[in-house]
C-alpha cells in the first residue's frame, strides 16, 4: 500500500513522503495515528504542488538570507557582558544572545543557522570571535567583539 507521510515517523520516513507499507502498518497505525493518508492520484498531485511551493518559498529564503549576509559581512557586532578581572564571563553568549543583537541591528537571522561549534558552543571569555552563519550551502561570517560591562 502506498501512503503519504503527513508527520515525521521514525524508522519510516519524514513529512511528506511517499513510502509502500504493509496493508496492515498502514490501516491500523499509521492512518488512525494521522501519521499518513492513502496515497490516491488526486493526494499525489496535491502532494505535489505543496512541495513545489515549499522548494520556491526556500529559493526566496536562500536569496534574502544572501542578502542579509553580504550587508552582515562587513559589520562587527558589539556584545557587552558581565565579566571578571580575568576576562572570563559571568555566564556566556549563546547563539540566541548572538541572534538577539542581530536583531536589534537590524539584521535577522535563526539561532540554527549560527554555528559555534570552533567554540564549543558558547563564549566564555571577553575577546573578538569570527562567527561563523550558515543555511545550508550558503555561508559566510562576520566579527564578534565580547566587551567587559
Amino acid at each position: 500500500m502506498e501512503i503519504i507521510l503527513l508527520k515525521d515517523v521514525p524508522y519510516l520516513g519524514k513529512k511528506y513522503e511517499v513510502k509502500t507499507v504493509r496493508d496492515g502498518y498502514g490501516r491500523n497505525f499509521l492512518i488512525p495515528q494521522k501519521l499518513a493518508e492513502f496515497a490516491n492520484r488526486g493526494k499525489l498531485k496535491n502532494l505535489e504542488t505543496i512541495l513545489k511551493t515549499r522548494a520556491e518559498k526556500q529559493v526566496k529564503i536562500e536569496t534574502e538570507f544572501i542578502k542579509i549576509l553580504s550587508e552582515l559581512k562587513d559589520k562587527e557586532i558589539i556584545i557587552k557582558a558581565k565579566a571578571n578581572e580575568n576576562g572570563e564571563l559571568f555566564g556566556s553568549v549563546s547563539k540566541e544572545i548572538i541572534s538577539e543583537e542581530l536583531k536589534k541591528q537590524g539584521f535577522i537571522v535563526p539561532t540554527e543557522y549560527i554555528n559555534l561549534d570552533k567554540l564549543d558552543k558558547n563564549i566564555k571569555h571577553i575577546g573578538e570571535y569570527e562567527i561563523i552563519v550558515q543555511a545550508g550551502e550558503v555561508k559566510n561570517s562576520f566579527k564578534l567583539k565580547v566587551e567587559k560591562e
